[in-house]
């Protein structure tokens, strides 16, 4: 990222106007919003919030403090609050009510003798920051987005497009996977069980010899996506210690009682257990079943079609929904939207 308070973008930000060396030359937009003095009160951090959301939901943006409205004078602030800002606060704050976190920066801007207050707010790379819960004027669900001069609730057309990229840059994740896949020569491809030291391929089996295999050494390619598994290249020289037939056992029955001991209300007990009360409920868990295809996984769901009874879902499941949370604190928010949409 460029330096946001660079002396060229200050400058830029804080140019007078050609008739009034005291007043400011640029006006409120889609990225700016002015303030006179900046204060840590309960109202002062809902409106802050509001703002800097909007502005993560779009291009990114600024606020001033130290602009007197209406004109826009440059009188500078009026006391040390903003000076002497401990970022913790107004971080904790952003993170209790929205979700992804929002990427800010402030900066002590000095002009003609008198100091000015900067944030910076980037824009952000999942969109859209969603509140997560109520406070004043912040209600759950809510998605802010900044217009012309003003931050409003974010109208149909534009979260259309939001969570048109989002889905667009999911494809084009999968597109790219496809593409290194379609690269890959299937005979040559080998899976390779570090456990047991077996690799089984289109053209056979061999194992591994048991030296060898400790020494077998892994190093991360990179990631498909954030919170995706990695890829993995064997190093070394891999010797044929045996070649063997494998039978495909017979499945042994298996009880879904043991397997799949979870109901609905078991798997948010244990999502709110870990990340708070309230983190998820009965519709976000409907929704991620929707969209995720949750009821075509054996592994994840089960359903007995004798007599009426509730999906029972397995611990491995359990885990998944933990993991995609903590890779992605959206995920829930994400899965709502979606099924809205269809």
């Amino acid at each position: 990222m460029n330096n946001p308070f660079s002396e060229e973008k200050l400058a830029r930000l804080f140019e007078s106007d050609a008739a009034r060396a005291d007043r400011l030359k640029r006006r409120e937009s889609t990225t700016l919003e002015l303030k006179q003095n900046f204060s840590l009160s309960p109202d002062a951090k809902v409106e802050y919030g509001r703002t800097m959301a909007a502005f993560a939901n779009r291009d990114g943006g600024y606020l001033l403090f130290g602009i007197k409205d209406q004109p826009h004078l440059l009188l500078g602030m009026i006391n040390d609050r903003f000076e002497t800002l401990d970022p913790r606060i107004l971080s904790q704050f952003l993170a209790e009510q929205f979700s992804p976190n929002i990427n800010w920066h402030h900066h002590v801007h000095n002009k003609d003798g008198k100091r000015f207050g900067v944030i910076y707010v980037a824009p952000a790379k999942r969109k859209p920051i969603v509140c997560t819960r109520n406070n004043g004027k912040l209600r759950d669900g809510d998605v802010y987005y900044r217009y012309q001069g003003e931050t409003r609730l974010i109208a149909s057309a534009e979260l259309h497009g939001l969570i048109q990229d989002l889905i667009d840059a999911e494809r084009k994740s999968w597109r790219e996977l496809l593409t290194k896949t379609a690269h890959t020569i299937p005979s040559a491809t080998y899976l390779l069980d570090t456990n047991s030291g077996r690799a089984t391929g289109e053209r056979g089996t061999f194992v591994i010899g048991e030296q060898l295999l400790e020494k077998v050494k892994f190093i991360e390619e990179g990631h498909f996506e954030e919170g995706g598994e990695p890829a993995l290249r064997v190093i070394g020289d891999v010797e044929v210690v045996r070649t063997e037939m494998v039978q495909v056992p017979h499945p042994v029955p298996t009880d879904p009682a043991v397997t799949h001991p979870l109901l609905q209300k078991d798997l948010m007990a244990g999502i709110n257990a870990e990340f708070g009360a309230g983190t998820v409920n009965q519709f976000d868990m409907q929704c991620v079943r929707s969209v995720h295809n949750v009821t075509t996984n054996q592994e994840w769901y089960y359903l007995n079609t004798i007599g009426l009874h509730a999906p029972q879902y397995s611990n491995t499941y359990l885990e998944w929904l933990k993991e995609q949370f903590r890779q992605n604190p959206t995920f829930f928010n994400d899965a709502r939207m979606i099924r809205n949409l269809f």
